[in-house]
């Protein structure tokens, strides 16, 4: 599976136990959260917001383009939670539709989790067994030509200021994007000097070097602190309960390397000597 290279990746810190402690330090204080997903899929499937916005009383306003998974399983994970507004659509730079790639042999939740815009995503998988490993082991037979195992299908489009205007949202506090390689085209629709939300988090593992790169810059220059997880990035805004949170969990890890270093240096000095 692709990843970011280790010289490329912030320092670690664990990514749902700081949402969590996020969600603790906004509750503390009495405060609102207001989340918005992109590639929400499911709802619920290792997604790292859920537990908040069923259980914390977050509001949010989640997107996911593929017409089936959102009827069929996002408005299900969602019925009755009158906090959460889903709309089914892709974000764009335009109001309008794309093409979005998709396996074609199944629709479980691996197979949907993988849709990307980025077709090339898709035929890594391919490459790399992922996709016959999940395939085989559900019993699904596969077509002899891999070009078969992946379809096309058109997505509705919407935009960032239509999204949002339309749904009455004018700031959020948590974006959580997982498009599957397209993270970095759907950060840069967001402009962080007008939204900017305490918590920010994209699938990063999929992303070319290059705009792995971009992508970091442009948020450590709108005042993010970066941090990696198993194939996750996430920021925390200065100043804000993000880095509250963020503070919980980082000195315990400093410590922890702190006191590792200095038993790695013991052992050198006594095999010297």
């Amino acid at each position: 599976m692709p990843t970011n290279p280790p010289h490329l990746r912030p320092p670690v810190l664990p990514m749902r136990e700081t949402l969590h402690a996020y969600a603790e330090v906004k509750k503390a204080r009495g405060l609102q959260t207001f989340c918005v997903q992109v590639g929400a899929n499911d709802g619920k499937t290792n997604d790292p917001v859920y537990p908040y916005l069923t259980g914390y009383g977050w509001r949010g306003l989640l997107v996911e383009p593929l017409v089936d998974v959102f009827q069929q399983e996002l408005t299900k994970t969602y019925s009755g939670c009158s906090n959460v507004t889903l709309v089914n659509a892709a974000l764009a730079p335009i109001n309008g539709s794309l093409p979005l790639y998709r396996v074609a042999v199944s629709r479980a939740r691996w197979a949907t989790g993988l849709s990307s815009f980025r077709r090339d995503n898709l035929e890594n998988h391919i490459a790399n067994g992922y996709i016959e490993k999940k395939a085989k082991a559900d019993g699904v037979a596969l077509p002899s030509n891999t070009d078969d195992w992946i379809e096309t299908v058109q997505v509705r489009t919407t935009t960032v200021a239509d999204l949002l205007g339309e749904n009455n949202v004018g700031q959020f506090d948590v974006l959580c994007v997982d498009t599957e390689g397209f993270d970095f085209e759907i950060l840069k629709l967001f402009d962080f000097k007008i939204y900017r939300p305490d918590f920010v988090l994209f699938e990063s593992k999929n992303l070319a070097d290059g705009d792995y790169i971009a992508a970091k810059n442009m948020l450590t220059e709108n005042g993010y602190i970066l941090y990696w997880d198993n194939g996750d990035t996430f920021g925390v805004r200065r100043g804000t309960a993000g880095e509250t949170a963020s503070e919980k969990h980082r000195n315990p890890i400093r410590t922890a390397l702190r006191t590792a270093r200095s038993f790695a240096r013991k052992v050198k000095r006594k095999l010297r000597a």
